[in-house]
């Protein structure tokens, strides 16, 4: 059985795409699907939302007023893990300032024991962050520990880090990574790693 299992954020615990596009809008005017296809061509959310002049304060009400949207299964699935005895944590390339308010507004479901963003380690392709969650937990690498992610970043990363990579594939990358250990089709699946 799994010991650990890290997750992404953006694409893989919550459909964040047209949630920032949705405040980008309110904050430039844009077209929420113009600032979706922006994203979907590798712009960073937390540039675009600092550019358009979002702040924290901004964000932190937007996330108390409605939250980005979990996919499905993710309650029942992190349950299931935890009534398991299995360390959850997340590592994303979010800022704090972005990735906090959006964690709180899921309190109760997305209460992670560890929670690593880009100011705390270097940026994922790079195993550091993951490593740095892992160390947090009390964990060493290797073992059972699993990483969930959609992206290619998160794949090179995971192996770096000698964990197993599990790909989420309702996520925002069109193909599997090759590094992939497992393929999940739905989040329920997570629960079933060993």
């Amino acid at each position: 059985m799994a010991r650990a299992v890290l997750f992404d954020l953006d694409g893989t615990i919550w459909d964040s795409w047209p949630w920032y596009a949705g405040i980008l809008g309110g904050a430039d005017g844009g077209s929420i699907d113009a600032h979706v296809a922006t994203l979907k061509d590798g712009a960073a959310a937390a540039v675009l939302l600092r550019e358009a002049g979002v702040t924290k304060g901004a964000i932190r009400t937007a996330s108390a007023a409605t939250p980005p949207p979990l996919y499905p299964g993710v309650e029942n699935a992190l349950g299931r893990l935890r009534a398991d005895g299995i360390r959850l944590g997340a590592v994303t390339n979010l800022p704090k300032w972005l990735h906090e308010p959006m964690l709180a507004a899921h309190q109760g479901i997305l209460d992670f024991e560890t929670v690593i963003g880009w100011s705390d380690a270097p940026r994922k392709p790079r195993p550091e962050p993951l490593e740095l969650a892992l160390h947090n937990l009390g964990l060493e690498p290797g073992g059972n520990h699993w990483y969930i992610g959609d992206t290619q970043s998160d794949a090179t990363a995971t192996a770096a880090a000698g964990l197993n990579f599990a790909w989420a594939s309702w996520g925002y990358a069109n193909a599997c990574p090759v590094e992939a250990d497992r393929s999940l089709e739905h989040f329920a699946q997570v629960s079933e790693l060993r």
